[in-house]
């Protein structure tokens, strides 16, 4: 018996095709116009898909509000601090600490945007930039340094450059 189902189109006149499978009409009457064959859509179909790029674009981390982490953090792109960690941060390049955000400990970082609270050893290779909102407290090395209106600062705060140059020329008394 050689009658069509519903959804797929009759046997060729030897029974089955030389396939041994029947495709199934998956584009209706629109599928034949569009230049497609439902045969070269299951071709495609199987097809292994591309192998994903190696490059797994920047590394960043974020410390939500409520959350609280301690340890050692490294080698990451971008640190945002919303909760509170209390850590030892070697080799990121960008910190932020938001408004909500409490970080102590140490940090080596390229540039640093504080708006929260940081207490212990700040390490800045760029610029720090104090918010207004920010409270720093402990040793604070810098290269460039902002600070907006409201913005506070306390204990051994010193300029990279001033660093270098107080090294270089010992005083007498």
């Amino acid at each position: 018996m050689n009658t069509p189902q519903p959804g797929f189109p009759a046997a060729p006149a030897g029974g089955v095709p030389a396939s041994g499978l029947a495709a199934p009409n998956l584009g209706g009457p629109g599928l034949a116009a569009s230049g497609l064959s439902a045969s070269s859509m299951l071709a495609s179909a199987a097809k292994p898909a591309a192998p994903a790029a190696t490059d797994p674009g920047p590394r960043k981390l974020i410390v939500g509000p409520g959350i609280s982490v301690s340890g050692e953090i490294n080698s990451c792109d971008l640190l945002v601090i919303e909760g509170t960690v209390k850590a030892d941060i070697v080799a990121c390049k960008e910190l932020q600490v938001a408004e909500a955000g409490y970080l102590t400990g140490t940090a080596q970082v390229s540039g640093a945007e504080i708006q929260g609270r940081f207490e212990g050893e700040l390490n800045v290779d760029g610029r720090l930039y104090v918010r207004a909102s920010g409270n720093i407290s402990g040793k604070v090395r810098y290269r460039q340094l902002e600070v907006e209106r409201g913005g506070r600062i306390s204990g051994d705060l010193q300029s990279k450059d001033e660093e270098k140059s107080s090294e270089a020329i010992p005083l007498r008394a």
